[in-house]
């Protein structure tokens, strides 16, 4: 070894020693600013957003003396992680006329209406995360095609149309675990579909009920009340009793608080939500009920599924 290379051993040794001993020195700093900063970027990535969604339902045109009448449901959910503020639904007709309207906001929220016949509008102040405001309007035109406008809006977002069955796919769901968990959703899957097949073999009794406590009602015209064989939901049809007896005068407020009632007691596969959009309709139209009242009523409703001629039976006494 030459003398210059022996000159370079020191040297050599020195930088290692001071890299070493700098991370050292650097290291545990680096390491705290990593976790002291790790939550905000965490926060960053899984911050919650904003989302209002909302889905349409519009029946068919029905042909009247006077023209054609349609009746639509908006559906609007509050999907996101946040509460939204000044929620405003608005519906507007360039070729028909709005002749009825109704809203089922969540309980502990109320709804300001402005009703016009080319416009509806209503505004809620604040929607909490899973919120659902059902809106339903009855149009007449000349012409069985004249569709609705729909605007959907927060003070934080605007309202994006939900493709039907459209899912939100979760953050960092690994393939594995989507193949582990197939048979428990091909399982799941199945169950889902004989219940659906069950429902609807079972359909029949439940849009008789509706029919026949709309037609005892005299809620909607004769020949709407077609519109509910299959189609119209226990919200919709409490949607239409609410709105007709708003507009109504006493004796129909009374025959659509006898039907919403009876709804409530003729049908015990109701499902919680839609008894509890129901019961609401009801505490505007002026009749309210204890939560001991209600359980009690829907604990002892009946079902249709298995006599049907009582359950319409039922339904009468209500009315007489």
């Amino acid at each position: 070894m030459s003398e210059g290379d022996e000159g370079t051993v020191p040297s050599r040794s020195g930088s290692r020693r001071f890299l070493i001993g700098a991370l050292l020195v650097l290291g545990p700093a680096i390491v705290g600013g990593l976790i002291t900063i790790a939550p905000a970027i965490y926060q960053q990535i899984t911050l919650p957003t904003a989302l209002l969604t909302y889905t349409r339902t519009t029946g068919p045109a029905i042909s009247t003396a006077s023209g054609y009448r349609q009746i639509s449901t908006f559906t609007i959910a509050n999907a996101g992680k946040v509460p939204l503020t000044g929620l405003i639904v608005d519906v507007s007709t360039e070729t028909g006329q709005i002749e009825s309207s109704a809203i089922n906001s969540p309980r502990g929220t109320v709804a300001k209406e402005q009703a016009s016949p080319k416009d509806y509008q209503a505004t809620i102040e604040r929607l909490l995360p899973d919120d659902v405001v059902r809106a339903s309007v009855m149009a007449a035109s000349a012409s069985p095609d004249a569709p609705l406008s729909l605007a959907v809006r927060s003070n934080e977002v605007l309202g994006t149309e939900a493709a039907s069955g459209q899912e939100k796919p979760e953050k960092g769901l690994a393939f594995e675990l989507v193949f582990a968990t197939s048979g428990a959703l091909f399982a799941v899957l199945s169950s889902l579909v004989a219940f659906m097949l069950a429902r609807r073999i079972a359909g029949d009794s439940s849009s008789d009920v509706i029919r026949y406590a709309l037609f005892l009602s005299q809620a909607v015209p004769l020949e709407l009340n077609g519109y509910a064989q299959g189609q119209l939901t226990y919200i919709g049809a409490g949607d239409l009793l609410l709105a007709a007896g708003l507009r109504g005068d006493a004796a129909m407020k009374s025959r659509c608080v006898a039907g919403l009632t009876a709804l409530l007691s003729v049908e015990r596969r109701m499902r919680p939500a839609s008894a509890a959009a129901i019961r609401d309709n009801l505490r505007r139209l002026g009749v309210s009920m204890s939560d001991a009242e209600f359980a009690k009523m829907r604990a002892t409703a009946a079902n249709p599924t298995r006599d049907l001629v009582a359950a319409r039976r039922l339904i009468a006494s209500f009315f007489e």
